[in-house]
């Protein structure tokens, strides 16, 4: 580390107590070995810092992996400071900071040896007393001790996975409940269907619904209001809309109106049902005006609906409780079933632990919770302070506030730009509000500091600068409309300088490339998705399905791969030194895929159980279905499925939608009395897309084995075709099928028994169906590693490749996209509300928790308030509840964005693809380095034994690796592609004028020479006399032989700039006319031309990458030379061609 960290830490004995540090540590800037370090002097520290014992000491982490590297790290060093073997630097920050330095005399490193020695001891003989733990940890630990005084049973037990309870609770609530209570319950879920629709099958929404209930509570340590008499009282007093509206409908058909051209006839009939089934949500998605046109008889009908309208609009706060209502109904029941099923087990929810102990911390005094612990805890440490819950700080203040008063010490570390967790109740405003009040909120504090960690120990300096560029210039405007609580523009990084002020950390290659998103049935397929509904967002709990909405990834398959392979096969870089980023699990299901076809080892954060995929599952329904058509959850199921969907869309005579569909699959379970099975019913009513999709297949059905079943299946609705990004599984399905068969998989029972079984089956006892259907992984070791970018939070690799989707995150959207993400997105959105907070439009301070106000969940969309163009909101109220949720929902993009962006060290390849245009340009910057894997030896003989120009291996020295050039021939003809670039380069960086040419034989000897290459018809491309032949083709153009003319311009070769954003940018050629007229002759040319070289061919992509490149040189010239005309130019060498940029 470098020696200027000291300045985060003081030393010992100028510490004043009580205190808060609050260190802001942006990626790479040594946050851990920060912490480790005020850890180190802690317990090191015998003057001045009092109450330092292990058990006085508390460092808290949100993660059981963080926990154990702090652990690891204060052993480890403590262990190295013992033994003298403690690097230098390290060592010197220790004296400054702690009571024992201030020199390093033989006594002092003695002093300090024996106190590290004494420390591990104490450490390895009261292990329970060292306490760095997670937050969960810590609070259960509370609990523990506490559990007679919470009324639990002292032998509990906390259980962090709450799935199958859940699952068990919800079962019997539903076995449990009344008739009258599910009725109420379906019909509450049927009259309030969004766009989304519903579930033909509710049971798994019930369950995800429940636990979602819970997960909020538990976060607001609060309770939902259960207000079941709002439809109730809606439905009164909106009668006289409905009433109204239906009479104007009616009264329209009745004189014979002409259709207003905005509407077609079935969206009139779809009205009606809306208002006869009273569902509020479709009314408030189809409002688009008066459906008929007005003539002479029907004068005031527009503005009668109009103003019925209007009254409809003042009740839009009470239609957005709605969308919850239903699981509301149903959840007091649920936490019943739960509380009993936990009592039974013994267990205790995590999620509950912080509940517990804020009612237990309200009722009694903090004093008598260190005693019941067993110490007081003076000092605390919090990683991750960004990452803090309201329910967990609500907890913990009490605690530090008692500790502060009694001269204790807090200590934070954390990063507002890397809060990305808020969808687990995470709230970067604790640490936000703590900074900015300066530790007013705690009384007791003899001093505040605010300190940040402004360097960079991660990656190269092209990449540090990048992203600064990339917050504080190309975002600046986003940055600034969200207000930029994260501090991208005001904070400060770069990389480590050395004594003599000199930047470590040179060098670095950034990328940045925009793909146009193919606009495939965009209207089909993005009909159902948004970014911003609430169960959405968490990503790590979405289905692992596959792409088949978003064919997006295609257009960057072909440059991920070439890239992969340049980084691996040409420039020997592990494959375990490289990470594939991207913001949603589907997309890297997606990517492992196409690279383990590719032969790439994969290591992937999700399962490669093919079963696990939506498309696989899909095909198990249908299956399920065929084999007993009786079943009608598997047939209702298939028919809502993306296969049926896609197929009918891209292939049916008649267009269908999918609510279509839902809507027969609720009817029909309302109106079967006779209980006809459901695939007789739909056969009856689409008879057509029967006769299409089934009829053959299900005739087929049991005289076909599974094989042959399952591959008409994909041929009936077009599988493989519609889903291109699943073939891998797709094909691995087949294959696992194909081999079952052989095994004595004979029917569609057996199969169907093999796919839903976890082990050995047991009529097919030489079939394991963990192993049949799961895709071979590699070892782990060298393996690429694809993570979300959550995932990917605070880790690094040598080499990073984004992924992103722009339409997706609101950095990289385009900057007319309104801040609101454009029409039609959705946001769950949840707060806290109270009877004695109305005057605040029915929200309380939901950032408070200690109110402890009861809580609202709202379902708000943009067409519930945004009224026509230059008209006031509808409802100023959920208006500003859905942009205040939406601001969060952008702040975290922005976030989420930075976290990628500063994951590389060497290396960075951003692939954007976007519809639009994107906020950040595509750039190249840096120079790509080779790495280094089996020449030490090589280098080790060479300088034992000197050179031998004829025996020796060439060596290039490249930065950070060393690579011989003959094992570089063997990883392929891209080195060969850029190493003769490179020897064209230098040849043509040592002809500055026309004269330069008369002497090329020697020149060329001498580039071969310097890049130790050796020119022969096996090894090169050319012979020396095909290059000179190459190179003084220049002289052929007019055009290009005017730029090498002494007597008109002055020349500069290889020349490097700096970019405002600091980058350098090194030049092939630049030629300054000296005399304007002379220079206005050349077509296209100013007083300064750019000349860059290319060789081999040049397609429109690359056309597009070097046009880019040209406008951001002549943008940096013109910074400098402001009066100057500046003109740029691309020759390629192989073929001639001149670009004029």
């Amino acid at each position: 580390m470098d020696g200027k960290i000291n300045e985060t830490l003081e030393k010992d004995t100028k510490l004043r107590f009580p205190h808060i540090y609050s260190v802001e540590a942006s990626a790479g800037s040594g946050k851990t070995y920060t912490l480790t370090l005020r850890v180190l002097q802690f317990l090191l520290s015998r003057r001045n810092i009092k109450n330092n014992n292990l058990t006085n000491i508390l460092g808290i982490t949100f993660t059981n992996n963080s926990a154990k590297e702090m652990k690891t790290q204060v052993l480890k060093k403590l262990k190295s400071l013992n033994l003298g073997l403690l690097d230098a630097d390290t060592l010197s920050y220790i004296y400054d900071i702690t009571s024992f330095g201030g020199d390093t005399s033989a006594s002092a490193a003695a002093f300090a040896s024996k106190a590290a020695e004494n420390l591990i001891d104490n450490i390895l003989s009261n292990y329970h007393d060292f306490q760095i733990r997670t937050i969960d940890s810590f609070t259960s630990k509370i609990l523990k001790a506490s559990a007679a005084e919470m009324g639990l049973p002292p032998d509990f037990e906390i259980s962090t996975e709450s799935s199958g309870i859940t699952d068990y609770a919800v079962l019997k609530m539903i076995e449990s409940a009344e008739q009258g209570v599910l009725e109420k319950f379906l019909d509450l879920l049927s009259r309030n269907i969004s766009r989304d629709g519903i579930d033909f099958n509710p049971a798994d929404k019930i369950k995800n619904e429940m636990k979602r209930l819970l997960e909020i509570e538990s976060d607001y340590n609060s309770e939902f209001i259960a207000d079941f008499s709002v439809q109730e009282k809606l439905d009164e007093n909106l009668k006289p809309v409905i009433d109204g509206l239906k009479f104007l409908l009616e009264a329209a058909e009745k004189e014979g109106l002409e259709i207003n051209g905005r509407f077609k006839p079935e969206t009139i009939e779809k009205i009606k049902l809306y208002l006869n089934d009273k569902n509020y949500f479709g009314l408030v998605n189809d409002r688009k005006g008066f459906p008929y046109k007005n003539n002479k008889n029907s004068a005031g009908y527009s503005e009668k609906w109009e103003e019925l309208y209007d009254r409809f609009n003042g009740y839009m706060p009470e239609i957005a409780k709605l969308k919850s209502l239903p699981y509301l109904t149903m959840y007091g029941s649920f936490k019943k079933e739960l509380i009993n099923a936990y009592k039974i087990l013994g267990l205790v929810y995590i999620s509950d632990v912080n509940k517990k102990l804020s009612r237990f911390l309200r009722e009694n005094s903090v004093p008598e919770v260190y005693f019941q612990l067993g110490n007081s805890i003076y000092h605390y440490f919090i990683d991750e302070f960004q990452d803090t819950s309201k329910v967990q700080w609500l907890n913990l203040k009490p605690l530090i506030e008692e500790s502060l008063a009694k001269g204790g010490s807090l200590f934070t570390v954390g990063d507002l730009k890397q809060a990305l967790y808020g969808f687990r109740g995470a709230d970067y405003k604790i640490m936000k509000a703590l900074n900015d009040d300066g530790g007013r909120s705690f009384p007791s504090i003899e001093e505040f500091k605010k300190v940040s960690l402004k360097f960079n120990y991660r990656s190269d300096k092209i990449l540090v600068d990048y992203v600064n560029n990339v917050f504080k210039t190309d975002l600046k405007r986003k940055v600034e409309a969200v207000g930029d609580p994260a501090g991208f523009l005001t904070y400060e990084q770069d990389t480590p300088t050395d004594e003599t002020g000199r930047h470590t950390n040179l060098g670095g290659y950034c990328s940045t490339e925009i793909f146009k998103k193919e606009d495939k049935n965009k209207n089909h397929e993005n009909k159902h998705k948004d970014k911003y509904n609430n169960d959405d967002n968490k990503d790590e709990d979405e289905p692992q399905g596959g792409l088949s909405e978003f064919n997006v990834l295609n257009a960057i398959e072909d440059r991920l791969l070439e890239t992969i392979d340049d980084l691996v096969k040409v420039r020997n870089y592990g494959c375990g030194d490289i990470a594939i980023l991207a913001q949603k699990n589907k997309y890297l299901n997606y990517l492992a895929g196409l690279l383990i076809e590719k032969g790439y080892k994969v290591v992937t954060q999700s399962s490669l159980d093919i079963r696990n995929r939506k498309i696989i599952r899909e095909i198990e329904i249908l299956l399920n279905f065929l084999n007993s058509p009786t079943d009608d959850f598997n047939f209702g199921s298939f028919i809502i499925g993306d296969i049926f969907g896609k197929k009918i869309s891209l292939q049916g005579a008649k267009k269908y939608a999918r609510e279509e569909f839902e809507k027969f699959l609720f009817e029909t379970n309302l109106n079967n009395l006779k209980g006809e099975p459901l695939y007789i019913l739909f056969r009856e009513r689409y008879g057509d897309l029967w006769n299409e999709c089934f009829d053959e297949l299900f005739g087929k059905t049991g005289y076909l084995p599974p094989y042959e079943t399952t591959l008409y299946i994909y041929k009936a609705f077009n599988i493989a075709e519609n889903f291109p990004e699943e073939s891998a599984y797709l094909a691995h399905f087949l294959d696992a099928l194909q081999y079952a068969e052989e095994k004595g998989c004979a029917d569609l029972n057996d199969l169907l028994d093999l796919i839903k079984t976890d082990n050995s089956n047991s009529n097919l006892n030489a079939v394991d169906s963990g192993e049949l259907f799961s895709i071979d992984l590699p070892e782990v070791k060298d393996a690429l590693t694809l993570l979300t970018v959550h995932k990917a939070k605070g880790l690094q690799w040598d080499a990073v490749i984004n992924v992103f989707v722009a339409e997706e995150n609101y950095a990289l959207m385009p900057d007319s996209a309104k801040s609101a993400g454009g029409k039609g997105k959705k946001i769950n959105y949840f707060a806290a509300e109270s009877d004695d907070s109305k005057d605040n439009g029915g929200i309380g301070d939901a950032e408070d928790p200690d109110t402890h106000k009861p809580l609202n969940l709202f379902y708000i969309t943009k067409s519930m308030f945004e009224g026509k163009k230059d008209e006031p909101s509808r409802s100023p109220y959920l208006e500003s509840v859905y942009y205040g949720a939406l601001k969060d929902q952008n702040i975290s993009d922005l976030n989420n964005l930075y976290v990628a962006l500063t994951r590389a060290k060497h290396e960075m390849y951003n692939f954007i693809i976007a519809a639009d245009e994107c906020p950040l340009p595509s750039i190249s910057s840096g120079e790509k380095k080779f790495k280094n894997k089996n020449f030490i030896e090589n280098k080790n003989a060479e300088n034992a034994g000197g050179f031998d120009e004829e025996t020796a291996v060439a060596v290039l020295d490249c930065g950070f690796c060393d690579i011989g050039y003959e094992y570089a021939i063997k990883t392929g003809s891209q080195y060969l592609s850029v190493k003769r670039g490179d020897v064209f380069h230098k040849i043509l960086s040592e002809i500055k004028y026309a004269e330069d040419f008369e002497n090329l034989d020697p020149l060329i000897e001498k580039c071969m020479l310097l890049l130790r290459f050796k020119p022969s018809a096996e090894d090169f491309y050319e012979t020396k006399a095909e290059i000179k032949e190459k190179i003084l083709r220049i002289k052929e153009n007019d055009y290009l032989l005017k730029l090498f003319n002494k007597e008109l311009c002055s020349v500069y070769t290889e020349k490097e700039y700096l970019s405002a954003s600091g980058a350098i940018c090194r030049m092939d050629r630049i030629s300054i006319f000296k005399n304007l007229k002379e220079s206005e002759s050349l077509s296209e040319s100013g007083e300064i031309c750019i000349l860059d070289y290319k060789t081999g061919h040049i397609d429109k992509k690359e056309k597009e990458n070097y046009e880019s490149q040209m406008q951001r040189y002549k943008s940096i010239l013109k910074d400098i030379y402001k009066d100057k005309k500046i003109s740029a130019v691309v020759y390629n060498i192989d073929d001639g061609d001149l670009f004029h940029f």
